[in-house]
Parts: C-alpha cells; sequence; structure tokens
C-alpha cells in the first residue's frame, strides 16, 4: 500500500524537527558542562579570594592569601593565621604588626615566590636580616650566617645561588656614577 502524498511530506516535516531537535539537545548538553566548567571554576576562584589576609604593618595595608602567609615551614606569619592562637584583628578586620613596613615587601615576594631580593647596601641588607629574624624567615630566606655561594654578576643585577637553602638571591647592582 502506498502512503498518500500529504502523509509523506508530513512525516518528513516531522522526522526533520526530530533531528533539529536532537542537535539542539546535544548543544545544550555541551553548553550545561562548559557552564558547569565555568562556574566551577568562578566558584574556587571566589573561595581563593574568600582567604586573602589584611596586614596592617606599620600603618602600610598589605594583602596576602592565607596560604601564602602559611605555605612555608613555621614562622611568625603562618602561626598569626593558623588560628591556634588569639590574633587581635583591628576593627576592619586586619592584623597589625608592629614592624616597619619597608622591607615586608620582600619578606612577602619570598613567602609568594620563594625567592629573595636583597636590597643594595649593608645597612638596607641588615634590615632586612633583621625583619626576617622576626618573622623567623632568616633562615629560609637565606640571610643567616655563613654560607657557600656562586655569584652570577650581570649587567643589572646580581644573582647569589645559596647552596644552604638551594635558591637565587637577587641583587641590584649599583650603577657606576655619570654612566
Amino acid at each position: 500500500m502506498q502512503v498518500p502524498r500529504p502523509l509523506h511530506l508530513l512525516t518528513s516535516i516531522v522526522e526533520a524537527l526530530q533531528a533539529a531537535v536532537a542537535r539542539r539537545r546535544e548543544r545544550l548538553a555541551l553548553q550545561q558542562q562548559q557552564f558547569g566548567m565555568v562556574r566551577a571554576e568562578v566558584e574556587a576562584l571566589n573561595r581563593w579570594q574568600e582567604e586573602v589576609e589584611c596586614l596592617d604593618v606599620g600603618g602600610q595595608r598589605f594583602h596576602a592569601r592565607s596560604a601564602v602567609l602559611s605555605g612555608h615551614a613555621d614562622h611568625y606569619l603562618s602561626a598569626l593565621v593558623s588560628g591556634n592562637f588569639a590574633a587581635a584583628r583591628e576593627a576592619d578586620d586586619s592584623l597589625f604588626i608592629d614592624r616597619d613596613p619597608q622591607h615586608f615587601a620582600l619578606i612577602l615576594q619570598h613567602l609568594r615566590e620563594g625567592t629573595t631580593s636583597v636590597p643594595h647596601g649593608a645597612a638596607a641588607r641588615g634590615q632586612l636580616r633583621r625583619e626576617a629574624q622576626y618573622y623567623g624567615l632568616s633562615e629560609s630566606m637565606g640571610l643567616s650566617g655563613t654560607q657557600t655561594c656562586l655569584f652570577v654578576v650581570g649587567r643589572e643585577s646580581t644573582a647569589i645561588y645559596n647552596s644552604k637553602t638551594h635558591q637565587w638571591v637577587e641583587i641590584e647592582t649599583p650603577q657606576p656614577c655619570g654612566g
């Protein structure tokens, strides 16, 4: 028996619509999967940002993630954010540290990157060493005692390899006067 022409046409239209709906469902499923991945990334980023500590060091504000502050072996800053000790917070929830903020950025750089940039000049190096000792980081920063070093002198900076900590420390190379 032969299918009448209008019914055949209607069947073709229904099949085409079903195929189009199936393609749309596949695209929608893919978009939902991609949205789920982006959503998970955004949620992780939000959690990561919630873990930011505001430190008021001698009146200057610094921000660092809790994981950065507690990432190295035990030291003052890791104890401060650990929650194991009662740390007095300011009204704005910051942690006040009664120290000179001049070299604190170098302390944070070390905690974030594992490198130590040592300032030029004996006085500045001594100040950084004292700050590192206060925070309990002088050993990990390579600023304690005598050590065997390898110097690599460059045009703009000098790199020192600390064999004790297995880290490179960068020192700005002083420029000659008038040159």
